[in-house]
């Protein structure tokens, strides 16, 4: 509870006073989570320093529309994952389809298909997890981790609700499987 009255005076004094030290201060206290958070979803050192940067633009910029309503951090970790999500849909790993067509179905069905497989052969979740495409541990991540829903995660990532629906779906089929 400290922490969050620290963090609403310091945004409230970088808004009334427009002062430079207090966003310092803020950037400080939270850069290297920021940076964590970032490199956790684009996996490369430069994309999580750009994506970073991309952030704290943003903050700098709007910090005077955060209410208090939640934490600070809660707040920068929202912005975080967004921009995250914006950079991979730019690098194009969320495929964006109107619709659901057989061969898309088809390719989804066939990489479910080698992870069914991997289980069969008792290899750890982890590992099993780590076998899904990309864009499928970050919406698992997403949706499990941040308590996302699948309309906010449709809009973040540029996929049509019914496809993501879809790959959750077996997502989730896969992995209760696995724990049979």
């Amino acid at each position: 509870m400290k922490d969050v009255l620290y963090d609403n005076t310091l945004v409230h004094l970088f808004v009334e006073l427009d002062s430079e030290k207090y966003f310092e201060m803020l950037y400080d206290k939270y850069a290297a989570q920021t940076y964590r958070l970032c490199l956790s979803y684009v996996w490369s050192e430069s994309a999580a320093q750009s994506v970073m940067k991309t952030v704290w633009t943003k903050v700098y910029f709007n910090l005077d529309s955060f209410t208090g309503e939640s934490a600070f951090s809660s707040w920068l970790s929202h912005i975080t994952v967004e921009a995250c999500c914006n950079h991979l849909w730019r690098q194009g790993v969320f495929k964006s389809f109107e619709t659901i067509d057989d061969e898309d179905l088809t390719t989804l069905d066939r990489e479910f298909g080698d992870l069914l497989q991997a289980i069969e052969r008792k290899e750890d979740v982890a590992h099993c997890i780590a076998l899904l495409p990309r864009d499928m541990q970050i919406i698992l991540r997403l949706k499990q981790v941040h308590e996302y829903t699948n309309i906010e995660i449709s809009e973040m990532t540029g996929l049509s609700l019914p496809v993501l629906t879809y790959r959750i779906r077996k997502t989730k089929k896969f992995i209760q499987e696995y724990h049979e």
